[in-house]
């Protein structure tokens, strides 16, 4: 006796495959495509406005930064290095005992067109923590 076999697991099956080759490869790009050198994505002008504190931040490609807070009239100067997931900046000089403290603080970051949001991983800087906490806006 022959027995009838439903092809309808098949083609369930078949469906989630096709839908998962299409999704797969947007769920691993959450943060918006970066370059191969992730960092290319950072180098520029950002700001960031809040009540207490306007802050610019330049990266530039030699992988350095400057901060500038406005209107504490605060600047600091240091390093940079981002990978695929996080940012790190570590001050080298600034303009009081703080702004050049050379302890590293490490962030999560997304990137979204000209905006990166950066989340506190570990910071002992209360205030650059501050500051970076949050959304950048890359200037025109």
């Amino acid at each position: 006796m022959i027995q009838k076999t439903s092809t309808r697991p098949l083609f369930h099956l078949f469906t989630v495959f096709l839908f998962g080759l299409m999704v797969l490869p947007l769920a691993s790009c959450s943060n918006q495509a970066l370059d191969a050198d992730p960092f290319q994505a950072f180098v520029g002008t950002w700001e960031s406005t809040s009540d207490e504190v306007d802050a610019e931040l330049v990266i530039r490609s030699d992988q350095t930064f400057h901060v500038h807070l406005e209107p504490i009239g605060i600047d600091a100067e240091g390093t940079v290095t981002v990978d695929d997931q996080q940012i790190t900046f570590v001050n080298n000089e600034g303009t009081d005992e703080t702004s050049s403290d050379p302890s590293p603080g490490v962030y999560n970051y997304m990137m979204n067109g000209n905006r990166a949001t950066f989340f506190k991983v570990s910071d002992p800087l209360e205030r650059r923590a501050m500051i970076l906490s949050g959304a950048f806006v890359k200037a025109e």
